[in-house]
């Protein structure tokens, strides 16, 4: 059984008590029992599979930074040979080299031309700018723990959620 068919079978159990004296007969009892069993059982059973899945999640987690820090000595390499490979070309004047199979540098211009910005931006015409506006949630969770009233719309909901001891 699955343990939304257990908590039905629990609640069906329940639901045979005496409508009158609340007693539940002694059959239910006996079917309560090996149904809270059960329960205990597949609800042991479900923790195995989440720690079975949170180990293999966390060793998969290890083996990425593992190969991340593999990957970032050559890839390093290919930037700073890249960039020396640039600099030679561009000091002799050359846009490209045919180097035969293993493949022909060239240096081309970009498509976009890149914005950069040294003054105050705050000086700028202002269809230069761009603004966004944000809710400033930090600010109205002190303002509520301090006991403010809060604006119309905002509302503070304290939920649950599942620990695994």
């Amino acid at each position: 059984m699955t343990l939304w068919e257990i908590d039905n079978a629990i609640v069906h159990a329940l639901s045979l008590a005496d409508d009158e004296s609340g007693e539940i007969p002694d059959s239910a009892l006996a079917l309560l029992d090996q149904l809270e069993m059960e329960r205990v059982a597949k609800i042991t059973n479900v923790l195995a599979v989440i720690r079975n899945s949170q180990a293999q999640a966390d060793a998969i987690d290890i083996e990425i930074a593992r190969l991340q820090a593999m990957r970032s000595s050559p890839a390093r390499t290919v930037e700073r040979l890249k960039d020396y490979l640039f600099g030679s070309m561009m000091v002799h004047g050359e846009t490209k080299i045919d180097c035969g199979a293993i493949g022909k540098p060239r240096i081309q211009k970009n498509s976009q031309p890149s914005i950069g910005f040294s003054g105050e931006v705050g000086k700028l015409d202002e269809r230069w700018k761009r603004v966004t506006v944000d809710l400033d949630k930090r600010a109205l969770l002190e303002a509520y723990k301090a006991g403010e009233p809060l604006p119309e719309g905002v509302s503070v909901e304290t939920g649950y959620h599942l620990r695994l001891g």
